[in-house]
């Protein structure tokens, strides 16, 4: 079995490297790295051979010097890259902030801006997958992955692509251990987009938990992940646990008004860190595994801190000691399993709708609690109702994710006019013209459109 990663630079890549080879059942043969910055990819190797050896198992593992070696003879593709590199990001950030709106890479017109960068990419990476090995599974980790996913189901040749998230396994973890039970042992269903979805149920042993934590509990949901914190009345209102993104939508105009007071954004410290984590990897007198682990603590307890106000208790972090994380690493992992035949199992993931939900179209990406096997990935049988304004809400975000889908594919510089109009997250629609001119003179030759 062959593993390809595309953006095999990602600070992700130790860790998607040592689940892999943790993975001991499996004929792992392989796993190969690509990215289009080979300096990266070198340097991240420095931390990736110090996993190999510990963990070892005989697989081979390098990087490729071209995208068409790198997929040759694959079984398995996980792309997990941010086309531009952190400067780009940065920027998706602050040229909305300039403007009064919100600043974020996944959601809102920085998560517009980054999607249409990433979709011309990852459509040719998908292509290029379907000719070189048409059998392999596309596994999408770059974000926005609802959109992307959205992308590469209508336009790519490729049919066999999935897109992940590690949000919404989050909330399974956090129930596992208010009960003390494995997380494996919680089921939930989950619905919605991908950063706009809800849980409607988590039952143990058969027995339904949701009322609980979202009731008499929900405070005790929220000391496990602080983000919550702020989203208690939510919860207790409808009697369901949204995606941890709902912050932006029920929360906008103060969060970029924390985002101004602050002065920089979350990207600017993620290029900071990263910055300094490849500068240590680059002195051959510094410990790469101690570096990586530093860096990995840091940015955790850093998550959204800005953004929500509450910050993470900093832990240690070991590369040698592994648990169920449910992690993207974990995630992708446990699809890879499941579609390799290795027993079959039930988690959140980007699909097509089909005829799930009646009220959204057959051919819409959902983010869906789906069954996986080796025959492939299916939403699990459950109702999709969710109260009319939140299903307004993702019917609105949907028609965006579609548009801009459309925009970024044909390069219709009217067409992402309108889908950055649509987006739900925008305060000023009719500063849309203005924020894209902004957006396309800061990105360059990175956004295409004519």
């Amino acid at each position: 079995m062959k593993i390809t990663v595309l953006g095999g630079g990602s600070v992700r890549t130790p860790l998607l490297v040592r689940g892999l080879l943790l993975q001991q059942d499996l004929p792992l043969q392989k796993i190969t790295l690509f990215d289009t910055d080979q300096s990266r990819a070198t340097n991240i190797m420095r931390v990736v051979d110090r996993v190999a050896e510990h963990f070892g198992g005989g697989t081979e593992i390098g990087t490729a010097d071209s995208i068409e070696s790198a997929l040759e003879s694959a079984d398995y593709i996980f792309s997990s890259f941010r086309q531009g590199g952190d400067f780009a990001r940065v920027l998706d950030e602050k040229v909305p902030l300039a403007m009064g709106e919100l600043g974020q890479e996944t959601v809102g017109p920085g998560g517009f801006s980054m999607a249409m960068r990433s979709i011309p990419p990852s459509l040719r990476y998908a292509d290029l997958a379907f000719r070189v090995c048409p059998e392999a599974w596309y596994i999408n980790f770059t974000n926005p992955s609802g959109i992307l996913t959205q992308a590469l189901l209508d336009h790519s040749r490729n049919p066999r692509v999935v897109g992940i998230c590690d949000a919404p396994v989050a909330i399974q973890r956090i129930a596992a251990t208010i009960y003390g039970v494995p997380a494996v042992d919680v089921a939930i269903r989950y619905f919605g987009l991908n950063h706009l979805g809800w849980v409607t149920s988590v039952k143990i042993g058969g027995e339904e938990k949701i009322a609980d934590l979202t009731g008499d509990m929900a405070e005790a949901f929220a000391s496990y992940e602080p983000l919550y914190s702020s989203l208690i009345p939510h919860m207790r209102r409808y009697g369901i646990i949204p995606n941890e993104y709902l912050l932006f939508y029920l929360f906008r105009d103060d969060i970029v008004e924390k985002l101004k007071v602050s002065g920089t954004t979350r990207g600017e410290g993620i290029a900071r860190d990263n910055a300094e984590l490849f500068r240590r990897l680059t002195d051959p007198d510094l410990d790469p595994v101690a570096a990586y682990e530093a860096y990995l603590a840091g940015r955790e307890a850093g998550y959204m801190a800005t953004e929500s106000g509450n910050v993470r208790e900093k832990k240690d972090f070991s590369l040698f000691e592994k648990g169920i994380s449910f992690g993207y690493d974990d995630v992708a992992i446990m699809i890879m399993r499941a579609l390799s035949g290795n027993g079959a199992t039930e988690l959140p993931v980007n699909v097509r709708n089909g005829g799930f939900c009646s009220w959204l179209e057959a051919a819409d990406v959902i983010e869906v609690s789906c069954r996986i096997d080796r025959n492939g990935l299916s939403p699990v049988p459950f109702d999709p109702r969710l109260p009319e304004d939140l299903a307004s809400l993702v019917r609105s975000a949907k028609a965006y994710e579609r548009m801009t889908s459309e925009a970024a594919v044909t390069f219709d510089l009217r067409m992402a006019r309108k889908a950055l109009s649509m987006n739900p997250l925008l305060a000023h629609p009719a500063k849309a013209d203005e924020l894209l001119n902004r957006i396309l003179e800061a990105q360059g030759d990175r956004i295409i459109l004519r």
